[in-house]
């Protein structure tokens, strides 16, 4: 009885931490530009990414509001800025 009660609890701890690996290694990218040129002129480094598997969301510096963490947990694993003009950028 006690070792089928141990066997069930490593079996519990190894899915659980294959889990919690298996959001770990996902690429939540998000990239900030000031231009929309940066998508064009950089696009096959874009590619490049999502073709190792990253998720690549973008948004404009001058949005009211970037979020990166939502309730102690990031929204984003990478942060590419690709802003070259003097704005205030509202990254929370």
């Amino acid at each position: 009885m006690r070792s089928i009660l141990v066997a069930a609890l490593l079996v519990a701890i190894f899915a659980i931490a294959s889990v919690k690996s298996e959001f770990r290694n996902k690429k939540r990218t998000l990239v900030v530009y000031d231009s929309s040129d940066v998508k064009q002129s950089h696009s096959k480094f874009f590619q490049q990414l999502k073709a190792k598997g990253h998720t690549v969301e973008f948004k404009l510096a001058f949005e009211s509001q970037i979020s990166l963490s939502s309730f102690g947990d990031y929204a984003y694993d990478n942060l590419i800025i690709f802003a070259s003009k003097r704005q205030s950028m509202n990254i929370l």
